[in-house]
C-alpha cells in the first residue's frame, strides 16, 4: 500500500472517539496504510501533554512520506489548541492536512473569542485542505468566516446496531444517552417527565451517562421521580445496544449539537427519536416523519410530545420512517464512499 491516512484525534470515550472506531470497523482503511495517533486522553495536566507531546513525535515519522494524507479530528477550546498546532507544524513541510470539525459548541467558542483567536481560528481553516462539517448548517457557519475555506458535508454514521430480543413491557420506556449536564438538557427532561408521570404513570426513563451524575439524581429526587428514573452511568459496547434495543422512545433535548451518534444509532434500529431543531439534527430528522423536535429548552412541548409517543402506533411509523433515512443516508454504505472521494481528490 503507497497511500496512508494518518489519523489524529483524542482516546478519550465519547463521540470523535466512536467516529474513528467506526471509520476503522467499517474497513475504510483497508485499501490504505492506516495509523491512528491519539492526541488526548482524560487526566491531570500533566497526562494531557504528555499525550500532546507524543503524538507530536510521532507525526514527525510521517512528515517526508510522499502520498500521507493527515486526517485531525478536531473539536474546540483545548482541541483546537493541539491541533492548530499539528496543522501548522504539518503545513511547513507541506502535508496533505484534513480538519474533521466535530465540536457542537464550536459556534459559541468562536462567537466568545477576542479578534485576534477569530482571526487565528479563520486562518487555521483556511490553510487545511479541506475542511469536513457535519451538517449544511455548518457548513453555512463555517462560510461565514471564510470563502477561502474548502468545506465538505460530511455526515457522521454508525454501523447497524446488534438487534436484542427483549421481553415486553407495558411501560414506555424513554432513554437518554450523554453527558449529565446542561448542553444535553437532561434538567429540561426530568422536570419534563415529572409533569408526564402525572399525566400517564405507565412510563419509565432511563438516563445513560456520566458528567453531573450526582446533581441530576438530587434533581429526580426532588421531584419524586426515583421509582420511574433509572440511571444506569456511563455505557458502551454490549450494554449500549441493550438499553438502545430496550428503548421506545431515545429522548435527547440538547441545546448545542453537531450530529449526535446516539440519534444516528436509534435510527439504526428504527427507534422513534425526540431531539430538539439545533445542529445538524433538523436536517436528519422531520417533525412527524421520522421523529420529533422540539425547541430547546421548552419543557412544556417536551412533557406534551412525550405524552404523545406513549401511542405505540405513531412510535412505530416514526422509528419505520427512522430506519428508512438511516439506510439511505448515515449508514456505512452511504458515508465511506464519500470520504474516500475526499481522500482520491487529496491523492490525485
Amino acid at each position: 500500500m503507497n497511500n496512508r491516512v494518518v489519523t489524529i484525534s483524542t482516546g478519550a470515550v465519547g463521540g470523535i472517539r466512536s467516529v474513528v472506531e467506526n471509520y476503522i470497523q467499517s474497513g475504510l482503511f483497508d485499501q490504505y496504510s492506516g495509523v491512528w495517533l491519539v492526541s488526548h486522553e482524560e487526566g491531570s495536566v500533566f497526562k494531557r501533554f504528555f499525550y500532546f507531546l507524543k503524538c507530536f513525535v510521532a507525526i514527525n515519522r510521517y512528515v517526508f512520506s510522499r502520498n500521507t494524507i493527515f486526517h485531525i479530528h478536531m473539536s474546540m477550546k483545548g482541541s483546537f489548541l493541539r491541533k492548530m498546532i499539528y496543522l501548522y507544524w504539518l503545513k511547513l513541510f507541506r502535508c496533505k492536512v484534513i480538519i474533521h470539525l466535530h465540536g457542537s459548541e464550536f459556534a459559541v467558542f468562536y462567537n466568545k473569542s477576542p479578534p485576534w483567536c477569530k482571526t487565528v481560528i479563520r486562518s487555521t481553516f483556511e490553510k487545511a485542505d479541506r475542511v469536513l462539517v457535519l451538517s449544511n448548517s455548518w457548513k453555512s457557519f463555517i462560510h461565514s468566516l471564510s470563502h477561502k475555506i474548502r468545506i465538505v458535508v460530511l455526515p457522521n454514521y454508525v454501523e447497524q446496531i446488534p438487534i436484542f430480543s427483549l421481553p415486553s413491557s407495558d411501560a414506555t420506556h424513554f432513554v437518554f444517552l450523554g453527558a449529565l449536564g446542561k448542553r444535553k438538557g437532561i434538567y429540561d427532561l426530568l422536570p419534563a417527565f415529572a409533569e408526564l408521570v402525572r399525566n400517564n404513570s405507565a412510563v419509565k426513563l432511563v438516563v445513560c451517562g456520566d458528567g453531573e451524575l450526582s446533581k441530576a439524581k438530587s434533581l429526580a429526587e426532588e421531584l419524586g421521580l426515583l421509582a420511574h428514573v433509572e440511571f444506569v452511568g456511563w455505557v458502551s459496547g454490549d450494554k449500549k445496544h441493550h438499553y438502545l434495543n430496550r428503548a421506545d422512545v431515545v429522548v435527547l433535548p440538547s441545546y448545542n449539537e453537531g450530529l449526535p451518534m446516539v440519534i444516528l444509532e436509534a435510527m439504526s434500529l428504527s427507534k422513534a427519536i425526540l431531539s430538539t431543531n439545533v445542529g445538524g439534527i433538523p436536517e436528519a430528522i422531520t417533525t412527524g416523519k421520522n421523529g420529533c423536535l422540539i425547541e430547546a429548552g421548552d419543557i412544556t412541548t417536551l412533557t406534551s410530545t412525550m405524552l404523545q409517543l406513549c401511542d405505540p402506533q405513531l412510535r412505530n411509523t416514526l422509528g419505520q420512517n427512522a430506519g428508512k433515512t438511516f439506510a439511505q443516508s448515515y449508514s456505512a454504505a452511504a458515508i465511506i464512499p464519500k470520504l474516500r472521494d475526499v481522500y482520491r481528490s487529496l491523492y490525485e
